[in-house]
């Protein structure tokens, strides 16, 4: 059985996408997910299936949106992929809560680099096939803008490396 983290995209973000943890550990166990846990309230679940990547997906993306009434997508992403990202992060000496890491889908995102907008500070790099940014300035005041955003989720590097550490054995 593979441990892997399913990455929500705007799950309880800005007051959208309402979605209680508890009732997301419930949903999970409810689908057969072994062992279904939560990090944060930001839509991050931990769990356990003999399902590939794309079966898990789907089965946890057609719950969730019977649940919510809308869509919600799903990045999976196990202990190995999350390690790989950490090892390579460039930004070094850079504070954990201002490089985000971007999840999505394994589309190439050399595109997306070709034409951000709105960028000041913030630093650039494609890690283990994602993209990582690192905001000098923080997350919140950066107005920078790429395609990316729009089909992907992001989490600190914080976050990613709490995440890692609970799904290696």
């Amino acid at each position: 059985m593979t441990r892997r983290v399913a990455f929500l995209r705007a799950v309880n973000v800005g007051g959208t996408g309402k979605l209680p943890m508890a009732d997301l550990r419930a949903l999970a166990a409810e689908i057969g997910f072994d062992a279904p846990e939560t990090h944060l309230a930001s839509g991050n679940l931990l769990f356990g299936s003999d399902l590939d990547d794309d079966m898990a997906t789907a089965h946890l993306e057609t719950a969730l949106q019977a649940h919510m009434g809308a869509p919600c997508p799903v990045f999976l992403r196990d202990a190995q992929t999350l390690t790989e990202i950490l090892d390579q992060l460039p930004f070094e000496g850079a504070e954990g809560s201002r490089v985000g890491i971007l999840f999505g889908s394994e589309r190439a995102i050399s595109d997306d680099l070709a034409a951000p907008k709105h960028q000041t500070s913030e630093e650039l790099a494609i890690v283990a096939r994602h993209l990582a940014v690192h905001f000098p300035d923080g997350m919140g005041k950066s107005k920078l803008a790429l395609p990316i955003f729009h089909r992907a989720t992001m989490r600190n590097r914080n976050t990613v490396a709490a995440i890692a550490k609970k799904l290696s054995p």
